[in-house]
């Protein structure tokens, strides 16, 4: 199939009920807090693989959905909505997958760079001196719509300059991209988000595997690791090893942070809890036949209560995947390749639906998953969430 971005060759899947759509009859029922336990109902355990090649990168939706300003937010099937304008959450996940697909291709791509300079220009001028936050939202005639956006959108913007910092093969972007990250880190210390933590912590410990120690990094870092395992200790309990008494959005990323810092800083017990963490995300989003069935946002999963099955985000797919790896690098163990593989299978059509949320005619990716169908849309978080999820798998074959 041409798909204008490069051969896409995807082998049939095998597992049957997928093919065909019959697992969208399926149910998960789930008691939060039932010591991890996962209860299912109905059809039979499926193979755990698809067997399916990854397919290349597609940059074609992702162009329509940039203009000279940065990507888009939203989009009306797969037209951009000009009415939605801008975030600087989705322009940092933009930057962050072009600098992972740089390395992935292991090439300075003039079109990659290109797009990677827009996005890094959308979140520099995001950034308030007066404040020291990041801005989020803009509407399409650029104007800010706040002086500051929440923690998480701050820490998110971290993440994406660490990850730009350590995977970029251009140097000017990889010089831009520290110098701006090095005057966001000291406003973290004031954070309360565990999500602005966590983001913040992973920026830190990207930028520290490129350039080495730095002592301000380093102590930042590790502040705001330890208030994230203090929160779990905390507020876990055997049955719900999580820091909140809610699961609600970006999930992995708190498990994913632990596990790097405590691989940065050598402290086992943020990285066991880290992975315990994981496993139990992963546990409680196992559907029917071993499929990847994410918490839904319409209710999300409290401590004690029954979990929410729709509507499913691709952006947790996307988190799932990279905590993964994240945890597959600290551990050497293959499993959590196979864990992240299953993730990524789910945009693919191992899902509660048994559809593609991937659209491989466009290279677009739908907005999520609803009871009965799929959401036509294909925004900008979804676009880019699907490419860092692809570009996380590519490397992890890599690795292998």
């Amino acid at each position: 199939m041409d798909s204008g971005g490069g051969e896409i060759r995807i082998l049939p899947i095998l597992d049957e009920g997928l093919a065909d759509g019959s697992l969208r009859g399926g149910r998960l029922n789930v008691i939060a807090g039932g010591k991890g336990r996962v209860y299912t109902q109905g059809m039979k355990e499926q193979r755990s693989g698809m067997n399916m090649e990854l397919p290349e990168a597609d940059f074609r939706h992702l162009r329509v959905m940039t203009d000279d300003t940065g990507i888009f937010q939203h989009a009306v099937y797969g037209t951009p909505d000009r009415e939605c304008g801008y975030t600087t959450d989705d322009n940092a996940r933009a930057l962050a997958a072009m600098a992972l697909w740089q390395e992935a291709t292991g090439k300075d791509d003039e079109e990659m760079t290109g797009l990677m300079q827009r996005y890094l220009a959308f979140v520099r001028h995001a950034f308030n001196e007066k404040n020291g936050r990041f801005r989020n939202f803009m509407s399409y005639e650029r104007k800010w719509l706040e002086e500051s956006g929440s923690e998480d959108a701050h820490g998110r913007a971290m993440w994406a300059l660490g990850t730009t910092v350590k995977r970029s093969k251009n140097e000017q972007v990889v010089n831009a991209a520290e110098e701006l990250f090095g005057r966001t880190m000291t406003t973290t210390r004031t954070f309360k988000s565990p999500r602005g933590w966590a983001f913040a912590v992973l920026g830190i410990e990207s930028c520290l595997e490129r350039f080495g120690e730095n002592d301000e990094a380093r102590n930042i870092g590790k502040e705001l690791a330890g208030r994230l395992l203090e929160q779990f200790k905390r507020n876990g309990s055997e049955d719900w090893p999580w820091c909140e008494e809610v699961v609600t959005y970006c999930n992995a990323a708190l498990p994913q942070a632990l596990v790097a810092a405590g691989r940065g800083l050598d402290k086992r017990e943020m990285t066991e809890q880290g992975l315990r963490t994981l496993e139990w995300l992963l546990e409680v989003q196992t559907g029917e036949g071993g499929r990847l069935s994410i918490i839904g946002n319409e209710g999300w999963m409290r401590r004690g209560g029954r979990r929410a099955q729709f509507d499913q985000q691709p952006v947790e797919a996307m988190g799932l995947v990279e905590a993964c790896a994240e945890a597959c690098r600290a551990t050497g163990k293959r499993r959590w390749a196979e864990e992240a593989r299953r993730c990524w299978e789910w945009y693919m059509g191992r899902n509660d639906l048994g559809q593609a949320v991937y659209d491989a005619s466009t290279g677009g990716c739908r907005d999520g998953i609803g009871p009965e169908s799929l959401n036509p849309n294909c925004g900008g978080e979804s676009m880019v969430g699907w490419l860092i999820a692809l570009g996380t798998m590519k490397e992890l074959g890599k690795e292998a």
